[in-house]
């Protein structure tokens, strides 16, 4: 894992200032990842997949069971 993606893992709370930076790596996302968000048929389906993504940008590595 990269140094700069343990920042926040494992934080109970957000912190009050980000960076640009941070936000866009950590919160925002892409044109191409709210089109495989917005292609799950309902809302449980886009929240598991959003979740997973964010995870993925947060650790780099996969969800497991």
């Amino acid at each position: 894992m990269d140094h700069w993606r343990l920042a926040y893992l494992g934080i109970r709370q957000v912190p009050r200032e980000l960076s640009e930076f941070e936000i866009n790596t950590f919160f925002t996302f892409s044109k191409r990842e709210r089109a495989q968000i917005d292609s799950r048929r309902t809302d449980l389906y886009r929240l598991a997949i959003a979740l997973h993504i964010g995870f993925l940008k947060m650790t780099g590595q996969p969800l497991d069971s």
